[in-house]
């Protein structure tokens, strides 16, 4: 959801933008290449919009939720997010090259398990219930597929 200002309005980045999806994917899809990425994709339904590759040992899963009801509104929050999900990956990958951060912490929760879920998807429960009980979880047993 864009970032809502005292006055109501959309100011999120790239909240204007009039640059087509299909341009922002081939960019995505060009940056990915450059960093090293394989088995690159992206899918869409109503609900959600997944960018998958394959990098450093690692499938990753990035989902971002949109809303696709065929109005101008959904159009333009499409695009925005496409452009958004392209910032973030220019960013991830900028701060491993400039030796901020590495691959494995700014792709963790995004790294898919051998049980298809991400590790975003195992751990958020985890982080979740520890915060409302104070204590710490035990780790889930991986038991295989």
């Amino acid at each position: 959801m864009p970032r809502r200002y005292v006055d109501g309005a959309d100011r999120g980045f790239a909240a204007g933008t009039s640059v087509p999806v299909e341009k922002s994917q081939a960019e995505v899809m060009k940056l990915l290449r450059r960093e090293g990425a394989s088995q690159m994709g992206f899918g869409t339904n109503a609900d959600k919009v997944v960018v998958g590759f394959t990098a450093h040992g690692r499938q990753i899963k990035i989902t971002i939720p949109v809303v696709d009801d065929g109005t101008r509104r959904a159009e333009q929050e499409a695009r925005r997010k496409w452009r958004c999900m392209l910032l973030q990956l220019k960013a991830k990958f900028e701060a491993i090259r400039s030796e901020i951060s590495t691959f494995e912490i700014e792709f963790q929760p995004h790294t898919v398990m051998p049980n298809g879920k991400t590790v975003s998807e195992i751990v958020g429960p985890l982080i979740s219930s520890a915060y409302e009980s104070g204590r710490m979880p035990a780790l889930p047993e991986w038991k295989g597929n």
